[in-house]
């Protein structure tokens, strides 16, 4: 049981090594830049809309959102 626990553990720490290893690098121009968030609301219970700043940093760095795209 202990030797199962220790496999799992240690794939799961290689997979996570592994998307790590693959992210972009953040540039500092990028840390220290102020975003705001907010929600845009809508009368058609739409998603709401991030902006074109926004979702360009969004794609830069291969993440998701929840917003129009």
């Amino acid at each position: 049981m202990y030797k199962k626990l220790l496999l799992i553990a240690l794939i799961v720490f290689s997979i996570i090594g592994l998307v790590v290893a693959n992210m972009p690098p953040v540039k500092a121009s990028d840390i220290n830049k102020k975003i705001c968030w907010g929600i845009k609301r809508n009368v058609n219970h739409e998603q709401p809309d991030l902006g074109k700043e926004n979702k360009e940093l969004i794609d830069k760095y291969n993440r998701n959102s929840h917003g129009k795209q």
